[in-house]
């Protein structure tokens, strides 16, 4: 049992990480498999924030340069007073 044949082949050779928090030692060992799992999540966060940026965040924008392009500011405000929104204003 303590041939040296037997210890090579239930030797498994990975990565490892090593962290501390606060004094605690933390160790992640990171196989190929892992490295691979780390490696997609980084891309599909990547993909992700690519398809918010472009499919959210630009059509926002472009709508309010739209709107604020030839907004009257007094006029919005008369409208409502004359609809009787502000007490305060008559």
């Amino acid at each position: 049992m303590t041939d040296s044949s037997n210890r090579k082949e239930g030797f498994k050779k990975c990565r490892s990480a090593t962290f501390s928090i606060d004094g605690y030692s933390f160790t992640i060992d990171l196989e190929a498999s892992g490295q691979i799992h780390i490696i997609g999540a980084f891309l599909v966060s990547l993909g992700v924030a690519a398809l918010y940026k472009f499919g959210v965040v630009e059509p926002r924008k472009k709508a309010y340069a739209d709107l604020y392009r030839n907004y009257d500011s007094m006029k919005d405000f008369e409208e409502m007073r004359k609809a009787g929104i502000f007490q305060s204003a008559k």
